[in-house]
């Protein structure tokens, strides 16, 4: 709200004849207002975190070798259990395509062109059928 007030108030003053007759600036109570919370630090740890280091001294050629290597230690650790969870899943996919759900026998059958309901429904009708014709 500040930021449009103050490029209008800008381009006004370089520019007083944009305004058409009869238009007015209109006023504005405050000209800005801010947030106390900006001046009392209570919203800096939602922005950045505070440094524990001090950092008077540069480091030195084996300080950042050191960390650098630290850090790549870390990257091998989460790549390790990354590509751990990607196996993991992928054990999990290969498991349910080869084993149906067992809750789910007529969906594997179904996708396997078999309908095992339906196949043991027509044994029925035809014994059924055949035994009254026999007697």
């Amino acid at each position: 709200i500040v930021f449009p007030s103050i490029l209008c108030d800008i381009i006004l003053s370089q520019h007083p004849n944009i305004r058409q007759e009869g238009e007015i600036a209109k006023k504005r109570e405050s000209a800005l207002n801010l947030h106390y919370k900006l001046f009392s630090e209570q919203h800096v740890s939602d922005i950045a975190e505070p440094s524990t280091k001090a950092t008077s001294a540069p480091m030195t050629r084996n300080e950042i070798i050191a960390a650098l290597e630290a850090h790549c230690k870390e990257l091998d650790e989460k790549k390790l259990q990354f590509e751990k969870m990607i196996e993991a899943l992928k054990h999990e996919d290969v498991a349910e395509e080869t084993d149906p759900i067992v809750g789910n026998v007529d969906a594997g059958n179904d996708v396997a062109g078999n309908n095992v309901d339906d196949d043991a429904e027509d044994e029925e009708e035809d014994s059924g059928t055949s035994g009254s014709a026999s007697v």
